[in-house]
């Protein structure tokens, strides 16, 4: 099952012509970076670094991307605050100043302007066990289209390849993470070029508030006399995906739970969910990750 890509700017840019292709991929990578970035890039500067007027960037930047540059990048900060705010216990002011804002007064004003909401209102999800509110939240910040209230990531995400597969009992040696705790894990720096990582997560754990989840992380499947940990043997619908955001990842999921609906399937009330999350290969534009998504399910009569 090949992966497929979830990152919208690829998508776009692939409708360039060839001439003004490799300046905007230049140009998108640089902003991409220059989100991470305190104090950032101004967007006219890599308009020049790409070799493009500021007026003419501008313009065909809006027509391609459907938001002018300077939307983009703040879009891109306030996905890293979202998630920075959902998974860390980091102070809103560092999470500010960390993401690319001037203060915490600042990004009060940009949270309330594009998302109508505050960074204690989305730090509180973590207590919550409705996660409605945080897929709203996670639509505002995608990559919005030229007309309608879609993000590209979805309209992507709706042709992703699905697959329903079986599998005999499984065994793996975990160690016990909650979510928190492993966003800390897999955000800190390595030298590692390659990695794969196996999260298996019961399917009664999703009902809970995202502190209390309980992630069970391996490595690599093994025979049960070197495992801690079992899973138990049923079907699976599957699919792979290359994402370069949080955005892309809730939207892979959305999609396979609405495949599960369309397709007459149930989850299996009694099973685990399997992520293997693994690092793209190098030479890529962004920092991409790969996804591979089992969901239990148990076929309805």
């Amino acid at each position: 099952m090949d992966s497929q890509h979830l990152v919208p700017e690829l998508t776009l840019i692939e409708e360039l012509p060839e001439h003004w292709k490799s300046r905007f991929e230049k140009a998108i990578y640089m902003l991409y970076k220059s989100s991470e970035q305190s104090p950032a890039l101004a967007w006219e500067e890599i308009a020049v670094a790409c070799a493009i007027s500021p007026h003419h960037f501008h313009r065909v930047f809006r027509a391609v991307f459907n938001e002018a540059p300077g939307q983009y990048l703040r879009r891109l900060r306030l996905q890293s605050v979202v998630e920075k705010l959902v998974y860390s216990s980091d102070s809103i002011t560092d999470i500010a100043i960390g993401s690319g804002f001037s203060s915490s007064q600042a990004l009060a004003k940009a949270l309330k302007r594009e998302l109508n909401t505050s960074a204690k209102a989305i730090r509180k999800l973590r207590e919550s066990e409705d996660y409605d509110y945080l897929a709203e939240v996670y639509s505002k910040l995608g990559h919005p289209t030229a007309q309608s209230h879609q993000t590209i990531e979805s309209q992507i995400a709706e042709k992703l390849k699905t697959e329903l597969r079986t599998y005999p009992v499984r065994f793996l040696p975990t160690k016990k993470f909650s979510v928190p705790e492993f966003e800390k894990l897999m955000n800190v720096p390595s030298d590692v070029e390659e990695y794969e990582v196996i999260v298996a997560t019961n399917v009664e754990e999703l009902s809970k508030c995202f502190d209390d989840i309980t992630l069970l992380v391996g490595e690599a499947f093994t025979t049960a006399d070197k495992a801690n940990f079992t899973i138990s043997a049923g079907a699976f619908l599957c699919c792979k995906a290359l994402i370069s955001s949080d955005v892309g990842y809730h939207a892979v999921w959305d999609e396979l739970y609405r495949r599960a609906i369309l397709e007459g399937y149930e989850l299996s009330d009694q099973g685990h969910t399997i992520e293997y999350l693994r690092n793209a290969p190098k030479g890529k534009q962004f920092d991409l990750e790969e996804i591979e998504l089992q969901l239990p399910v148990e076929i309805v009569n």
